[in-house]
């Protein structure tokens, strides 16, 4: 995910290497509150109510704070790097975020695919193209979902082949166009409990 744990700005805990602090560069505004009264912002991405999403770049606080991360999943010895609430009709989010970030992964010396979501409602070219551009310029391998959420039904199955024939165009050596999800097998989906899929064995070999 973008941002800084919530727990960590309330508690004002100190950001690697530094004096300053993790509300000191958090962008909230006090008097939002969340449904657990912790303030929250603009920026802060409705369904997780533990990060704030929201970081001032412009504070040498928020480098320090993402070359801390880098160091952290070096350390993990991560390959591959899942960054939620970033992208797609979330980039208001990641514009600034995601560049960041990959200037201080890279900083660490390990090489680390980056995946970014969500998607948008449909494929967004001018968004896909700019991602296309950064993998190239940064030398950053990237694959960013350009779709929304779909489950286990023909429908929505059979509208991401449109979506792969336009999301082709954008695919290089360095940029890979993401379809998600593979509603497949067990799954759950909120509302309905966890089952199995309702696609065929058919159109699950062709959604393969």
């Amino acid at each position: 995910m973008g941002g800084i744990p919530r727990m960590a700005v309330e508690q004002k805990l100190p950001i690697k290497g530094t004096s300053y602090t993790a509300a000191d560069i958090a962008i909230v505004d006090p008097e939002k509150k969340n449904g657990d009264g912790f303030a929250t912002g603009a920026m802060d991405c409705p369904w997780n109510k533990w990060l704030i999403h929201g970081l001032n770049h412009s504070h040498p606080g928020t480098k320090a704070y993402l070359s801390s991360l880098a160091e952290l999943y070096g350390e993990w010895g991560l390959d591959m790097l899942k960054v939620d609430c970033v992208f797609g009709d979330n980039y208001f989010r990641g514009s600034e975020y995601i560049p960041a970030l990959i200037d201080e992964l890279q900083a660490k010396g390990r090489p680390m695919l980056i995946s970014l979501s969500p998607g948008s409602l449909s494929p967004n070219a001018t968004l896909a193209n700019d991602m296309k551009k950064l993998a190239a310029e940064k030398k950053q391998p990237i694959m960013a979902r350009l779709t929304g959420d779909f489950w286990d039904n023909w429908q929505e199955l059979k509208g991401h082949f449109a979506f792969a024939a336009q999301a082709e165009q954008f695919s290089s050596p360095l940029f890979s166009p993401d379809l998600d999800m593979l509603p497949m097998g067990w799954i759950a989906h909120v509302g309905t409990g966890p089952r199995f899929s309702l696609l065929t064995e058919t159109e699950q070999r062709s959604m393969m």
